[in-house]
């Protein structure tokens, strides 16, 4: 495969599972020595989407084409300006998501592989607009059933496209699990001074969107039980920003926490390697069917326990009872953390050795181990 192209509406800096996973592939390819380009958007003015401006540049060894698109108008874009920038040469090309695939399945002289990173809305779409005028859930199967390949970044979103019987060849479904770069996440044994925090006792962690659904009201509600029941020593320590954010700090005054709960708002990499490993475990109990939450991954990579809730793919990322345990219930979490059950775990170690060209090795001979 001589140039591999891969189209994804997501990519940073828009922040963002599937946009991380498009550049650490292009990134692993590319230092692998493949040629890789990324198509992908940037925001721009209604006027400057249909003159069809182009933004080029060059990132880490591979090139980045961005295609203009206005709000949440990308179905007028992509059918529209793919094919024009669709590199003559491209033998390989990748939808990163479901979005920039829109009328685009007729690249037959060419391997064409879909990327799922979750459960598609697009399959699940009704409406005169999305689904009868748009077609999305249409379009979308279409383009499922045309891939040569379907690569589910877990065996939750095999199972769950499996279930949706509208594939007619099953067998072109193909999982391969989302790497961490173990260059940024790992066991620090010493802490930059301006990194360290003056924090006492039990600490508790977690890094996410601060987004409704993710599990902070609840998190909260049993922070502040376990507070009142007398354990008085924990400390959390929350990571991320979003449109949550105000009202979750209301939340936290309002229960009179604002000395054991610190939100730090985003934070960059290197930072939060140094937050992980101040902590003493890494918590988070999202109500999304997440897919393969790397975020697990990169706590215990830091040499953290994890403790999810059990929903989705999380019980392929935490190994229960080695590495961190997965819960159901709020008696079982608060059992965990008042007894520091995990304290005892014997699995959890720092990660060495990172093979940065490893991802993309892997994503190819997943493809080329099975004929066209």
């Amino acid at each position: 495969m001589n140039h591999i192209v891969i189209a994804s509406h997501e990519f940073p800096p828009r922040i963002g599972g599937a946009g991380v996973v498009a550049r650490d592939l292009a990134t692993s390819l590319a230092r692998g020595g493949r040629r890789v380009t990324i198509i992908t958007c940037y925001a721009s003015s209604l006027v400057g989407m249909f003159r069809k401006h182009m933004v080029f540049e060059e990132l880490d060894g591979y090139r980045v084409i961005r295609i203009p698109v206005y709000k949440g108008m990308w179905f007028l874009s992509y059918p529209y300006m793919l094919n024009n920038v669709l590199p003559d040469d491209c033998d390989l090309l990748v939808f990163n998501d479901v979005a920039i695939s829109y009328l685009n399945d007729k690249y037959r002289d060419l391997t064409v592989v879909h990327y799922l990173h979750g459960k598609e809305r697009y399959l699940r779409y009704s409406g005169f607009i999305k689904s009868t005028l748009l077609s999305f859930d249409r379009i979308f199967r279409k383009n499922l059933n045309n891939a040569d390949y379907i690569i589910c970044v877990s065996e939750f979103i095999k199972g769950w496209l499996v279930n949706t019987n509208v594939l007619n060849n099953k067998d072109k479904i193909k999982v391969l699990e989302n790497r961490i770069d173990t260059s940024l996440f790992y066991k620090a044994e010493e802490i930059p001074v301006r990194y360290k925090l003056s924090l006492e006792g039990h600490v508790l962690i977690s890094a996410s969107r601060l987004v409704e659904g993710k599990g902070y009201e609840r998190m909260l509600r049993l922070f502040n039980e376990m507070v009142q029941e007398g354990c008085n020593d924990l400390k959390w320590i929350v990571v991320g920003d979003g449109d949550y954010r105000n009202q979750f700090e209301t939340n936290i005054s309002d229960l009179g926490l604002d000395d054991k709960v610190l939100c730090i708002g985003r934070v960059d990499r290197e930072k939060l390697l140094y937050l992980y490993s101040q902590a003493d475990l890494f918590w988070l109990l999202s109500d999304f069917e997440e897919a393969f939450p790397l975020v697990y991954k990169e706590a215990i990579a830091c040499g953290l326990p994890a403790l999810g809730n059990d929903l989705g793919g999380v019980r392929e990322v935490i190994s229960h009872g080695v590495d961190g345990f997965v819960c159901s219930n709020d008696a079982d979490v608060k059992a965990l953390i008042l007894d520091r059950t995990y304290c005892n775990l014997t699995g959890i170690r720092g990660v060495t050795n990172f093979d940065d060209t490893k991802f993309g090795k892997d994503f190819i001979e997943l493809i080329c181990s099975h004929e066209k």
